[in-house]
C-alpha cells in the first residue's frame, strides 16, 4: 500500500479539501464580481495573483502538514510533493 493510501493521511487530505473549499468560498464572497464556479479563464493576472496570495498560507501549511504525516508515517515523499515543498521554502 502507498503511504498515499494510509487511512491517516486520506483523513488529512479530506479535511485540508474542507479547508480549501471554504477558503475559496471566503475568496469569492471578497471578490464578487468574480464567477468562481466555472474555469478560470476571465480572470485577470491580477485576479490570479489575489487568490494565490489570499491562500498562499494555507497551502503552504497543508504541505507542511503533509510532509509531517508522512515522515511520522517513515514514507516518502513523492517527486512531486518534493518539488511543491521545495517552491514553497523559496
Amino acid at each position: 500500500m502507498s503511504i498515499y493510501q494510509h487511512s491517516r493521511v486520506v483523513a488529512l487530505r479530506k479535511k485540508q479539501s474542507r479547508e480549501a473549499a471554504e477558503l475559496y468560498d471566503q475568496f469569492l464572497r471578497l471578490h464578487p464580481d468574480l464567477d468562481g464556479y466555472v474555469n478560470h479563464d476571465d480572470w485577470t493576472p491580477e485576479e490570479n495573483l489575489a487568490f494565490r496570495e489570499f491562500t498562499s498560507m494555507v497551502s503552504q501549511r497543508h504541505k507542511e502538514e503533509q510532509r509531517a504525516l508522512v515522515d511520522e508515517l517513515g514514507g516518502k515523499l513523492s517527486p512531486l510533493s518534493r518539488f511543491e515543498l521545495a517552491e514553497f521554502m523559496h
